[in-house]
């Protein structure tokens, strides 16, 4: 369990159109929605005592009720393929500070990672304790190193993608990379009212191990079903 500051919420964003997998936060993985798989995540966190769905969806509200959560009804501006998750979010703190509920910290968790645990979150939230913002991160691995990537233009013709890095002659040179996995994001409210965002200048980054899989696609979901399996052995 945590020590993390409270009062402390969990905002769970989940807009009801999705382009690369349809009805995506309604799709389901060993028979429980990416919804309901957020909110059973943020139901065995310690110190949280909100847990808020915001959604343009009945079918999406009306899940996030059955599983213990309370709804934000966002505008359709702000469920639109180009609207911004801060905005989203943003939105949902308004609206619950103008009932009178001011949390002191705030997680984010995104349906579209489904293989998280709370050990994961929990980690973000100790963050807390010390710093403003606090987000999960995975190694990349090194033969996907940024010393060894290019761009390449409309000509075909290939350019470092990092120029100022020198070309690595040994593997074991290289330093390693992180690359933020969408597990948890935690910060204060004042983080996203003055820079906009949720990791704000100085973010706490919390390596996780685990395989993950963001859900951007269908191929995502499949394989994102066969960890999900595996682990259930």
């Amino acid at each position: 369990m945590n020590n993390a500051i409270t009062p402390a919420l969990v905002v769970i964003p989940a807009r009801g159109g999705s382009k690369g997998v349809k009805h995506k936060n309604l799709r389901q993985l060993g028979g429980v929605s990416l919804v309901a798989h957020a909110i059973r995540c943020a139901r065995f966190l310690g110190g949280i005592d909100r847990i808020v769905v915001t959604t343009d969806s009945k079918e999406i509200a009306d899940e996030a009720i059955r599983e213990g959560g309370t709804v934000v009804h966002r505008p359709a501006e702000l469920a639109s393929d180009t609207a911004d998750v801060v905005d989203a979010v943003g939105h949902a703190l308004t609206a619950l500070e103008e009932d009178g509920y001011l949390p002191s910290v705030v997680v984010l968790l995104e349906p579209s990672c489904p293989l998280r645990t709370p050990a994961m979150v929990n980690a973000v939230l100790d963050a807390l304790r010390n710093v403003d913002a606090a987000f999960t991160v995975s190694p990349v691995p090194l033969r996907f190193h940024p010393a060894k990537q290019f761009s390449v233009d409309m000509e075909w013709q290939a350019a470092p993608a990092c120029p100022d890095l020198p070309p690595p002659i040994r593997r074991q040179d290289l330093q390693g990379t992180w690359i933020r996995n969408g597990a948890a994001y935690g910060f204060r409210p004042s983080v996203l009212r003055a820079h906009r965002s949720v990791l704000g200048p100085s973010p706490r980054a919390i390596l996780v191990e685990e395989m993950l899989v963001n859900i951007d696609t269908e191929d995502d979901l499949l394989e994102a079903d066969r960890l999900y399996r595996m682990s259930a052995r």
